[in-house]
């Protein structure tokens, strides 16, 4: 039994879920997408696991949570960005940088924290009342737009 499979069972998928030309949209972002969202997405389509882990999808109901619109950009560019910058002297405490660099509430940024770090593209580590996100090998993947066995 695969993973998807496995996820199906727990969770079963709605009747129908949109056709996604997966070549169109990995053009629009510039990088191709893993096989293993692109199932889940053609599965499961737009929406929300338990109305918290959203899936980033090309036919989100909303900008803020389709594929190609302005939240998965904005993280995107800011991971490069920090990319750029190399690595922070200074465990960055999300309540205070995170919502500022993103525009959004503390709580939003704590739900896209917790979202990034279930799909694998960052952890946390807490340090009393500090916490650092860094870029798991994924997540550098997907900023840097390689496939992370290259």
């Amino acid at each position: 039994m695969t993973d998807i499979d496995r996820l199906i069972s727990l969770c079963p998928p709605p009747p129908t879920a949109p056709t996604t030309k997966w070549p169109t949209v990995e053009r629009s972002l510039g990088t191709p997408l893993p096989a293993d969202y692109k199932q889940i997405a053609a599965t499961y389509g737009p929406g929300a696991f338990c109305g918290f882990l959203h899936l980033y999808h090309p036919h989100a109901h909303t900008p803020w949570t389709s594929l190609t619109g302005p939240m998965p950009s904005t993280i995107r560019a800011q991971l490069r960005t920090e990319h750029e910058r190399g690595p922070s002297p200074l465990p960055a405490d999300p309540q205070d940088l995170l919502p500022a660099r993103l525009h959004v509430s503390t709580t939003a940024a704590s739900r896209h924290t917790a979202a990034l770090r279930a799909a694998g593209l960052v952890v946390t580590e807490r340090r009393g009342a500090s916490v650092r996100h860094s870029r798991t090998p994924l997540g550098a993947a997907l900023v840097h737009e390689v496939h992370p066995s290259a």
